[in-house]
């Protein structure tokens, strides 16, 4: 999900776009996540994101220009189950949103490269 200053209590990004939640087939949402992207890229919908939280069962959130964008993008998606009326504030999904330490990225036999050494106090 794009981390953009949102506007307070409204559900918007900085573009305009708002954030809305669809709901899927529990156990489904990263299927659902994936059909939606391909369709989203085959079709150059305006959808910004798709955010898929692990704890969140049963929904995924897409951020896009209209609500008329996510019900073209969902329409006859396998295990979409349609979208829930309204908008969702970001403060709301802010929680589920978790930054990676770069270190748990890397793995055994990886190249890496030392921009600094560290400081001495």
């Amino acid at each position: 999900m794009s981390l953009e200053k949102r506007e307070e209590g409204k559900g918007l990004s900085k573009a305009g776009m708002m954030i809305f939640a669809v709901r899927t087939t529990t156990g489904q949402e990263r299927t659902v996540a994936n059909l939606l992207a391909s369709r989203v890229a085959a079709r150059n919908l305006p959808v910004a994101s798709i955010f898929v939280p692990e704890v969140v069962k049963g929904y995924i959130f897409v951020e896009a220009a209209g609500p008329h964008v996510v019900d073209e993008a969902i329409s006859g998606l396998k295990h979409a189950r349609g979208r829930t009326r309204g908008t969702v504030n970001i403060g709301d999904i802010e929680k589920f949103i978790v930054v990676k330490p770069v270190i748990e990225e890397l793995g055994e036999g990886d190249i890496v490269e030392l921009s600094a050494a560290p400081s001495r106090v």
